[in-house]
């Protein structure tokens, strides 16, 4: 950001506002061990799970053959054709991630169980705060309020779908860290050897834990160049310190892939139903359903961002260079996405995938959040303010209803009924997931007529539904918080 339009209030106080940083991480993480799970987050963690502690405890990275016999073949784990064995086809940084956890258990002579997941959630936490961090220092750039800058933090963690990621053990918490301060080291004015250094193991860490985002190379160097201060009577060396480092990263993901999968170009996804999720032009409608679809918009599921949207144009005229490069990171990675039939992440809340971009591109609300304070305008300010109320409020209750239930709780209680889609029923799609769980649990307390429970009557054998209204029960029950589940 341009260092003319940072507030010179954050500059004469700089205690103040990393007291105030402080605080905020600390209550982040607070809430991070109060709000932890009570059980593992199922599917894919498993698999670089296994990698990291394949790594801790035998200093390999593939994986014992009876521990992968996990789903169907292809699907969390690939075979090297060269060597025959079984690695995670999740990409290595997603391991090296979780490697902190699995070091400390290993130390502590723990391997599973309920220890296991205390200290995976003790991590989680700690990134949560992280990443709480991160962003104030985002917000700082925009507002001398620490209150303003706090509040943002807040909306974006805890009144959108990012909050079941706070502390579901995949990679979207760490990918939007990654991404931020990547994103925090290539805007900042003045940016020495340490910048530098946190912008490409920023940029590393992404890579290397998906691959699509290698597309962020290119758009690095580009920015580097543009904001380098280096004298152009110089231009290989110029040219040397804004392209190695990127193409030091592209050649460490082409060696990590030739001794997992065997090849430089294969990433490992390629032996689960090949040519399914391959991108295509012709998936360019994606981009309108994740503006409309009432369970993955990401206006709805991210409202933060839609009240950011008032303020894009101001954003990019007091900070082109950050507003431009958060749009073109966006494009690039979130349109490579939404050009794949899973670009929802299916099974999981909210559209998963483009997650890793939506705090950044909500900053432009903290210029709103700032011209609230004015006391002028009352009237406007007034009806602002009571629309994120009802919106932020409205979505933080959902969110919290759905963490308290089972992880992919929604799914597993469609999926005995042989629902692909979404709909079921009479059951209105545009409910939030949150009250639709607790709607059900409610009509499992109190037997009474409800569409899902009409639905099992209708397709399962009569036998087959008291079972399934066991498992309704157990899934719409809340007990997933680690210190008070049941």
């Amino acid at each position: 950001m341009s260092q003319s339009t940072q507030p010179t209030a954050s500059l004469s106080q700089p205690h103040a506002r990393y007291r105030a940083a402080g605080l905020l991480a600390l209550m982040v993480f607070a809430l991070g061990m109060l709000l932890a799970p009570a059980e593992l987050y199922p599917g894919d963690p498993y698999a670089w799970f296994l990698e990291a502690r394949s790594i801790v405890h035998d200093g390999r990275l593939s994986v014992p053959e009876d521990k992968a016999a996990y789903g169907e073949s292809g699907q969390f784990f690939a075979r090297n054709p060269q060597n025959g064995l079984l690695y995670s086809k999740y990409g290595l940084g997603s391991s090296i991630t979780v490697l902190p956890a699995f070091a400390v258990a290993r130390a502590m002579g723990i391997d599973s169980g309920r220890p296991l997941l205390a200290i995976l959630n003790l991590q989680y936490a700690l990134m949560a705060a992280a990443m709480a961090a991160a962003l104030i220092a985002l917000a700082s750039r925009l507002t001398t309020s620490n209150v303003v800058a706090g509040i943002f933090v807040l909306l974006c963690l805890y009144s959108t779908f990012f909050c079941q990621y706070l502390r579901a053990h995949t990679m979207e918490l760490p990918l939007c860290l990654y991404f931020s301060l990547w994103f925090l080291a290539l805007t900042e004015d003045r940016r020495g050897i340490a910048m530098e250094v946190l912008l490409w193991c920023a940029l590393a860490m992404l890579v290397l834990s998906r691959p699509v985002f290698v597309l962020l190379v290119p758009v690095t160097s580009a920015g580097l160049l543009i904001r380098s201060r280096m004298p152009w009577h110089r231009p290989v060396g110029r040219l040397l310190r804004v392209v190695m480092p990127g193409v030091l990263v592209v050649l460490l993901l082409g060696i990590v892939n030739q001794v997992k999968f065997g090849s430089w170009s294969d990433v490992g996804y390629g032996q689960w139903r090949p040519g399914e999720n391959v991108p295509a032009i012709g998936n360019g409608w994606n981009l309108f359903e994740a503006m409309v679809d009432p369970q993955f918009s990401l206006l709805i599921m991210f409202p933060v961002l839609l009240f950011a949207l008032m303020r894009w144009r101001k954003f990019l005229s007091i900070s082109p260079f950050a507003g431009t490069t958060a749009m073109v990171s966006f494009i690039v990675v979130g349109g490579a996405y939404l050009l794949t039939p899973n670009w929802r992440g299916e099974w999981s809340e909210g559209p998963r995938y483009l997650l890793f971009a939506l705090p950044v591109l909500s900053l432009p609300v903290v210029l709103l959040l700032d011209e609230l304070r004015d006391g002028r305008e009352r009237l406007r300010r007034a009806a602002l303010v009571s629309a994120m109320v009802i919106i932020f409020g409205g979505m933080a209750a959902n969110q919290y209803a759905i963490l308290t239930r089972p992880f992919l709780a929604w799914y597993r209680i469609l999926t005995p009924l042989g629902v692909v889609d979404r709909r079921i029923g009479g059951l209105t799609p545009v409910l939030p997931r949150g009250v639709l769980l607790v709607q059900l649990h409610r009509a499992i307390e109190a037997p009474r007529a409800h569409p899902i429970l009409e639905s099992a009557r209708d397709r399962l054998p009569p036998e087959k539904v008291p079972a399934y209204v066991r498992i309704v029960a157990l899934e719409s029950a809340p007990s997933n918080l680690f210190w008070f589940g049941h």
